[in-house]
């Protein structure tokens, strides 16, 4: 039986790749079940988190978390996808060189921006996905909602494109930034060239390098263990403190962390529990990991 592996791969994946194919090919080597944090388009590249087993309980605590990407905004043109995969449904002139027009569009994306989706996305409208109905001939445009901008900066820009760096929260649309900014700058846009650096503190940098053959040999030195992935504070717990936690009791407690990696000890090692919640002098758990032998 092939073990099936509980933890993480950060991976950086190239452009052309569909997010979904790395993972089936890693599951050949990580064992049945698994799952993605963060999907990107075929035309993007960079980080994906991949979870495995047990790991991807754990996928919320990085959902939330802050993700910075780089990428281009082509002018003149905007495509019903809002990148280099559609089809163009607008023509415009390409916007000035005006420096106060550009200083203006780029402080609009500061801090929370109100963003209307692509209607080729997974935004719920009436409960479907925004994306099967533009696919079926019925786009409809997804209501606005609240993002934020931790950072937005023009890189480099010609006459016809402008290289960004954006640092953005959970829910972000970079199509959607593309058209926006480009329409502050009373032109047309989509977005031609995307790459995310980094999701929280992990970034590419710390991540496999796939190539485009798929091929994951030599990435089992960079999987990561559940715990290792998770920046909290830690707190060791006695066997039967363990044992209460589970049995779903609270314990008392002097810790001040609120979210904490649970510990114990036995004779033989140090072992990760899961997620505890320490506040009000009680430590309740939040998710713990159940039972289980490594090949399960």
């Amino acid at each position: 039986m092939k073990k099936q592996y509980h933890g993480f791969l950060l991976v950086d994946k190239p452009v052309g790749l569909i997010s979904r194919r790395a993972l089936n090919k890693a599951l050949r080597v990580y064992g049945k079940k698994g799952g993605i944090e963060g999907i990107l388009d075929p035309f993007a590249s960079g980080l994906l988190i991949l979870g495995f087993g047990m790991g991807t309980r754990f996928f919320s605590v990085f959902h939330e978390l802050p993700k910075t990407y780089s990428g281009t905004i082509l002018f003149g043109s905007e495509t019903d996808t809002l990148d280099p995969q559609g089809k163009e449904i607008l023509h415009s002139d390409l916007p000035s060189g005006d420096v106060e027009l550009w200083v203006k569009a780029t402080e609009k994306f500061q801090g929370s921006v109100q963003q209307i989706p692509p209607a080729y996305s997974n935004v719920k409208v009436g409960g479907v996905r925004s994306r099967e109905l533009a696919f079926q001939g019925t786009p409809i445009e997804p209501p606005a909602r609240s993002v934020f901008f931790h950072h937005f900066e023009i890189t480099n820009k010609q006459s016809d494109r402008a290289d960004f760096i954006a640092t953005v929260s959970a829910g972000t649309y970079l199509r959607s930034l593309a058209r926006d900014f480009a329409r502050e700058l009373h032109s047309a846009g989509h977005l031609i060239a995307l790459r995310r650096l980094s999701i929280g503190n992990w970034t590419t940098e710390q991540a496999f390098p796939l190539n485009p053959d798929i091929d994951f040999s030599g990435s089992v030195s960079y999987f990561l263990p559940i715990d290792k992935m998770l920046s909290y504070p830690e707190i060791l717990l006695s066997p039967e403190e363990a044992l209460a936690l589970r049995q779903g009791r609270v314990l008392p407690t002097l810790e001040t962390a609120s979210v904490a990696k649970l510990y114990t000890q036995d004779a033989t090692e140090k072992k990760f529990l899961g997620l505890g919640m320490a506040e009000n002098n009680i430590l309740k758990s939040v998710r713990l990991l159940p039972e289980y032998a490594e090949d399960e």
